[in-house]
């Protein structure tokens, strides 16, 4: 099948203005290696094309602020508040500190963010801002240090400068001790919270120990043997271990997502097969594990799963009170109650419950 080239590249990631006058959208083409991304106006009723950093920094509508008369937004990492009627926007904490995964509960007063590894949570009713997780990365205690005496010049640039008293008010945002979270050696990728704020659902990674090729060399300046180290063999290939963990505040406990029962886990590739290999695999696939979606109660949440080798792909329903997954297949679960919407690109998956 001709696919694009015959029927021409079809638009993709539409996205509204919160005030309904502009309409962004990515485009493919075949002179470039990536998309491109263009806006329309719905008042001139012409096009225009914006750079990345332009579409980066312009506040788009979102399904879960569009009941809201006032919402957030992360603009140069900096913490922003919307007015819907007029579009007015006011800093509410600016910092140099990268922030990002910005996520609207049902509270709409408000809003979560993260920094430097950590969930923090902003109320705009009170102003008042928590850490609410502090993720632990191994068990060595960390020296501390003895804070140096501050000049006069630091003093008056506490006073003076509001970029300072912000970061200030982050460093000395209130941690709640119960929130510690252990994950060992393992790489962090995602923290996202349920609508309720009952969950905290985080991605976890562990790439396997390599080991390296010694190379000697005999000949050096001093004499003496020196051994230096080399990539890995070439084709030894040990891909990374994903994780789904998931924090119940309420319980005050953390727990993995087992998805040992998950149907073909265990699967032999057909191609396998013509090489003299049959049965199942000894072990589970190594899986990548996607962002999830939460239901609007928060109880619920879709989670998109693909195999390592690109052979397999689940999409999954996960009720956090029962710890149970349910599968569901592409092609069934379309009833008003649950409709999936599903669409899946290179390593995003796009999808979302049906309202």
């Amino acid at each position: 099948m001709a696919g694009n080239s015959f029927i021409g590249y079809q638009l993709y990631n539409l996205q509204w203005s919160p005030d309904g006058k502009f309409i962004f959208y990515h485009l493919d083409t075949d002179s470039t290696a990536y998309s491109l991304i263009y806006r329309y106006s719905t008042e001139s009723k012409k096009t225009q094309r914006i750079d990345y950093l332009t579409a980066a920094n312009t506040v788009k509508h979102q399904e879960n602020t569009k009941r809201r008369d006032e919402y957030f937004s992360l603009t140069n990492n900096h913490l922003v508040q919307i007015n819907r009627s007029n579009n007015q926007q006011r800093t509410i904490i600016q910092t140099e500190s990268k922030k990002s995964e910005l996520q609207h509960v049902t509270d709409q007063n408000t809003v979560y963010f993260r920094q430097h590894n950590n969930l923090f949570r902003y109320n705009g009713k009170d102003g008042t801002l928590h850490q609410k997780t502090r993720f632990k990365k191994s068990t060595s205690v960390a020296s501390i240090e003895k804070p140096n005496p501050k000049s006069y010049y630091q003093l008056q640039e506490e006073q003076l400068f509001e970029s300072i008293k912000a970061k200030k008010r982050l460093k000395k945002a209130p941690k709640d001790k119960q929130r510690e979270i252990s994950i060992g050696d393992k790489k962090l990728h995602s923290i996202q919270i349920s609508p309720n704020e009952k969950y905290i659902v985080y991605r976890t990674s562990k790439k396997p120990q390599k080991r390296h090729t010694k190379v000697p060399h005999y000949l050096t300046s001093n004499g003496y043997l020196k051994i230096e180290r080399a990539r890995p063999k070439v084709g030894n290939y040990d891909p990374v271990t994903y994780q789904l963990n998931v924090f119940n505040r309420d319980l005050d406990s953390s727990f993995l997502v087992d998805f040992g029962a998950l149907s073909g886990i265990r699967k032999r590739p057909e191609y396998q097969k013509e090489y003299g290999k049959t049965g199942d695999l000894k072990e589970d696939k190594k899986l990548f594990i996607h962002t999830v979606d939460f239901s609007k109660s928060g109880e619920y949440a879709l989670i998109s799963i693909k195999s390592v080798d690109n052979k397999d792909r689940w999409l999954l329903t996960y009720q956090f009170a029962t710890n149970k997954l349910k599968g569901i297949s592409n092609n069934s679960v379309w009833n008003d109650k649950a409709v999936i919407f599903f669409r899946y690109k290179a390593l995003k998956t796009e999808f979302s419950w049906a309202k």
